[in-house]
């Protein structure tokens, strides 16, 4: 059956659009009931010329590291399926 309590919408800002794959530098998650999780990563990326100017500005939040975040998002989650 299908379990509407545990839908959720990400959203996400990156480094940038490559080829080879891109960094994440912030994730955020919300659940229908307003339950959220944001966190913004530590990295080392190189980061495009339009995001650095318009994105990075307003990322102001404690970085953490991607392990970190793993684990924020599988607590987040839980272990039951949408």
């Amino acid at each position: 059956m299908f379990n509407q309590e545990n839908i959720m919408f990400m959203d996400g800002e990156f480094a940038g659009l490559r080829p080879d794959g891109t960094e994440f530098l912030s994730l955020a998650f919300i659940k229908p009931n307003g339950d959220e999780l944001y966190c913004e990563f530590e990295t080392d990326a190189k980061i495009d010329g339009w995001v650095k100017d318009n994105v990075v500005p307003h990322l102001t939040g404690k970085k953490v590291s991607k392990e970190k975040v793993v684990e924020k998002i599988k607590d987040f989650v839980g272990n039951e399926k949408p």
